[in-house]
């Protein structure tokens, strides 16, 4: 229903167009939210979507330089399905981009940092990829060089620098970034894309779908995944 997701008090959608945008859905994610908005915008994103899935910590207290500066849109959720949150959230998500006609939207989590060359213009990048209406990201793991038991001191991309080994490995699934009127479904790791859509990778070639398994590529554009962080964190999360 509606009501299943309400926007802040504090909060509002942004009249203009962007031209990327980011969205993505958190609970009790406090401690990292600041450093993960400050990163995305440093490296071009024009505006998030973030959704809040019932946080009991200090969230509002991250986000609120961001939401004032009109950076951050901030929805609250009362879904209680286990599964259902984040596809009804990228379905609403789905529609601003798509009312905004935002070139280009990605729906990530708040443990993922999109990478590309900070050193070169967002538009740039993203030029090499205007045929196509979906750019599927590989995932590649960051962990601590040190065993971390404690939540880090430091930020995430200062703490987590040992990069996985991802010589000839297979990744079963991607998160996308798309052209939202090009979209007909979106799902939580890939779109579900109109007749004439077509996807891609970094590779710039014509994929037979978005699910399509590969190998991964991450030279120029893809995922940093701090899925783990310290132990401490990871047994939190997965209780």
């Amino acid at each position: 229903t509606v009501e299943d997701i309400v926007l802040d008090n504090n909060s509002k959608i942004l009249e203009k167009p962007t031209y990327f945008a980011v969205c993505a859905l958190f609970r009790n994610q406090a401690r990292y939210l600041a450093e993960w908005v400050a990163y995305h915008t440093c490296i071009g994103v024009d505006h998030f979507y973030l959704y809040n899935d019932r946080s009991i910590d200090n969230f509002e207290c991250a986000l609120r330089p961001y939401v004032q500066g009109g950076t951050v849109t901030l929805f609250h959720t009362r879904l209680e399905n286990a599964v259902g949150p984040q596809l009804r959230v990228y379905e609403h998500c789905l529609d601003i981009s798509k009312e905004k006609d935002t070139r280009w939207t990605a729906f990530i989590d708040i443990d993922e940092y999109l990478y590309w060359n900070a050193n070169i213009s967002i538009g740039s990048v993203f030029d090499k990829f205007k045929d196509f209406s979906a750019l599927q990201l590989s995932w590649v793991h960051f962990v601590s060089e040190k065993q971390q038991i404690h939540e880090e001191e430091a930020l995430v991309t200062e703490t987590y620098t040992l990069r996985e080994k991802i010589n000839h490995r297979k990744q079963v699934s991607r998160k996308s970034i798309v052209y939202a009127r090009n979209v007909s479904k979106m799902n939580v790791h890939h779109p579900t894309l109109i007749q004439g859509g077509f996807c891609t990778d970094e590779s710039r070639t014509v994929l037979e779908s978005c699910v399509q398994h590969g190998p991964v590529r991450a030279e120029e554009i893809y995922l940093h995944h701090y899925s783990t962080k310290s132990y401490n964190y990871f047994q939190c999360k997965a209780l």
